[in-house]
């Protein structure tokens, strides 16, 4: 017997993370140099689109990422960063690359937009994480490995992340958390 998929069923819903998940691995592809010359070489990132379901249907399929984002200003872009460090970083040396990370971000033009930046020890391989966040939507507080700290700035920061000394200022430590 022959039972037809879901989207057959609902046929013009698609009710589905794979699009977002898609498109958010195609504008971390292309994004990969920008991003990276604002990073340590250590540094591992996911960049991931979150949009409620009724933002897309079967019909975007062949879309892009950013011809998507232009349909739907209703969403979020993420850039989710795993620095690693020895020990307490000194973030003020990686706070221009993260202003200019989240200005990239924010670029997109979007309802919502964040850079998470953790600070994780160097002996650690978090790699499963990164890589199933936006599955799994987990942050770092569920991260089980040795942190130091995490810098969160989304939309809400607008007018008070203006330079790169509102980046430091933003860095909490997990005890802080």
């Amino acid at each position: 017997m022959f039972l037809p998929c879901v989207n057959e069923l609902v046929r013009d819903t698609f009710n589905d993370s794979y699009l977002l998940a898609r498109w958010g691995k195609e504008l971390e592809v292309k994004l990969a140099d920008e991003i990276e010359k604002n990073l340590p070489e250590e540094a591992k990132y996911r960049l991931s689109l979150y949009s409620s379901l009724d933002t897309f249907d079967l019909s975007m399929k062949d879309l892009q990422a950013e011809e998507f984002i232009q349909s739907s200003k209703d969403m979020s872009v993420e850039l989710l960063v795993s620095i690693k460090v020895p020990n307490e970083p000194d973030v003020s040396i990686y706070s221009e690359g993260i202003y200019n990370l989240y200005k990239l971000i924010q670029g997109f033009g979007t309802e919502g937009y964040r850079v998470s930046i953790g600070f994780v020890d160097e002996s650690e391989d978090i790699s499963d994480f990164l890589r199933t966040a936006f599955v799994n939507n987990i942050g770092w507080d569920n991260l089980n490995a040795k942190m130091y700290g995490v810098i969160y700035i989304d939309e809400i920061f607008i007018d008070k992340i203006t330079n790169v000394d509102d980046v430091v200022e933003r860095y909490k430590t997990m005890e802080e958390r």
